[in-house]
């Protein structure tokens, strides 16, 4: 009997050993997996603490002395570093600044070695005096002679990995001409129509214009601007300004909306429901709005010349829609483009806001996430 009660006393040691260290591997596993459950918990939180949006890069198009030009800035806090290039040579200058006392931005610009070699003053947005125009720079050598003024419009460009939009220019120095027009680079996509067609809007600037003869003081100057580009639609304006004799220089526009996914044209009933009714909305609202801007050129003219402000009534009568000669797109707006005299050029271009038209555009278009 003492030894069968050694026996059970050994196996009820055993088991009891057995299970103590059973329960110390089980808290020890618990514990580790409890570990290893909050462990990726802390791994997602710390991008979302430290990451941070890059700053949107702008995009501008417009002249320096005469010259067509292309520039990009990227404002971080105080910080603007960025870029230009003129169009006939196409090599990179560097832009880098901060605004100054006055808040105006201020721009060095260096070349490849990194020697500057110029200086941009740019005035604040309530100093602008320009229509359709973002962005106006006093430019300078660096010891502050030489000075241009540079004119520049922001450019509505979204495009998507594997298409870019590239400058190419006629210049002619015999006839002074300085055309920029503008080429889609593709990674793949077919952009024949884009090309085709833009080139020769480009060529009838060339054709139509016709110097008087024996008249040496000609000019033809031809810009263009990225309303919009996106990965469904791009709408193109060529900006025409053009002596051919005469008492007046004249200006024009060519307008160019394209389908990106198609490779062709668009044609204005793509996007809207009703052509008339749709004319019609326009009309509502650029009426009012080029009344208004004939009343702020009127305040701005008598500041000027300081004098009182004359009323001169309306420039145009709502019940009189102005025939429209051409339609582009743009991130707010639809660009309308209308057939006025000469006298009243400054008038012809008005964006109308996608809230005022709305209703009138069709569900599901290229232009429809730009409507609010």
């Amino acid at each position: 009997m003492p030894g069968q009660r050694n026996i059970i006393l050994a196996f009820l040691t055993v088991l009891f050993v057995c299970c103590t260290l059973v329960f110390v591997l089980r808290s020890l596993n618990g514990s580790r997996s409890k570990t290893e459950v909050q462990k990726p918990k802390q791994d997602v939180q710390a991008p979302l603490v430290s990451a941070q949006t890059a700053p949107p890069t702008q995009i501008y198009r417009g002249q320096l002395g005469g010259q067509h030009i292309q520039m990009e800035l990227t404002r971080n806090g105080d910080v603007t570093i960025g870029r230009y290039f003129y169009d006939q040579f196409q090599k990179d200058l560097r832009l880098e600044g901060r605004p100054n006392k006055d808040q105006r931005l201020e721009l060095r610009e260096m070349d490849a070695t990194g020697r500057h070699t110029g200086t941009f003053l740019c005035k604040r947005a309530d100093e602008l005096e320009g229509f359709h125009m973002d962005l106006e720079c006093d430019w300078s050598k660096p010891d502050g002679s030489g000075q241009l003024i540079a004119w520049l419009t922001e450019q509505g460009v979204d495009l998507p990995k594997g298409l870019a939009i590239k400058p190419r220019q006629v210049y002619q120095r015999g006839r002074i001409v300085n055309l920029s027009y503008p080429e889609l680079i593709s990674d793949g996509r077919q952009t024949r129509i884009f090309n085709a067609r833009v080139s020769r809007l480009a060529r009838e600037s060339l054709a139509d214009f016709i110097p008087d003869p024996g008249n040496k003081d000609v000019s033809l100057t031809v810009n263009y601007n990225v309303l919009l580009a996106t990965d469904e639609i791009i709408s193109i304006e060529l900006s025409e300004d053009f002596y051919a004799g005469g008492a007046h220089p004249s200006e024009d526009w060519r307008i160019f909306n394209y389908d990106v996914r198609n490779d062709r044209e668009f044609r204005l009933n793509d996007l809207v429901k009703d052509e008339r009714t749709f004319k019609a909305a326009i009309w509502n609202y650029a009426a009012p709005a080029i009344n208004k801007l004939a009343v702020q050129l009127e305040q701005a003219d008598a500041r000027e010349e300081n004098r009182q402000p004359e009323n001169r009534g309306d420039v145009v009568s709502v019940d009189e829609p102005a025939e429209i000669l051409a339609w582009g797109f743009t991130p707010k707006g639809v660009v309308v483009y209308f057939d006025f005299a000469h006298v009243m050029w400054v008038f012809s271009k008005v964006v109308v806001p996608y809230a005022e038209v709305k209703a009138h555009l069709k569900p599901g278009t290229a232009i429809s996430k730009f409507v609010r």
